[in-house]
């Protein structure tokens, strides 16, 4: 979104040239058996869709400590151009084109082989608000194993 972009771009400003004093770290551990019994589902057949508001990178790792992505391929669908330089209107049509043609590339893949789709919010978006990109993701959807979905809204989860 125009939001996302324009925050991104000011944390790029504002964290330039910046010393670490200090890192600290936390590790929101898995509860027991979540694992095995996304595993159980999965290998049922059972496609399970993973939300969560995490960055792409922390989701796909997630992923795969809980079992959703183990014998898969994982096939990532972003929105490519992200360059508030850009103008809107012309990044929209890249993001367009972009999410259209990782989606199409993500059928053909999935037709005969495990996937699991890892896919960020904005992508999302544009995948479900794109009137000739929605059948092609409602493919994708039906013949992957497993769905990643990252850097969600609140909206975006309900």
């Amino acid at each position: 979104s125009k939001t996302e972009a324009e925050y991104d771009s000011i944390c790029d400003k504002i964290e330039h040239g910046l010393s670490m004093i200090g890192v600290a770290a936390y590790e929101d551990k898995l509860q027991e058996e979540v694992p095995e019994t996304i595993r159980f589902f999965v290998n049922a057949g059972v496609v399970v869709w993973m939300l969560t508001g995490d960055k792409l990178e922390t989701g796909i790792e997630i992923g795969k400590n809980c079992g959703l992505a183990d014998s898969s391929r994982i096939f990532l669908v972003d929105c490519g151009c992200n360059d508030v330089k850009v103008p809107v209107e012309e990044r929209r049509k890249l993001q367009i084109a972009h999410v259209k043609s990782k989606l199409e590339e993500a059928a053909q893949i999935a037709e005969g082989e495990k996937v699991t789709l890892a896919v960020d919010g904005l992508a999302l978006d544009v995948a479900m608000q794109t009137e000739d990109i929605v059948p092609i993701f409602i493919t994708v959807a039906m013949r992957i194993q497993a769905a990643m979905c990252c850097r969600l809204t609140p909206a975006q989860k309900r």
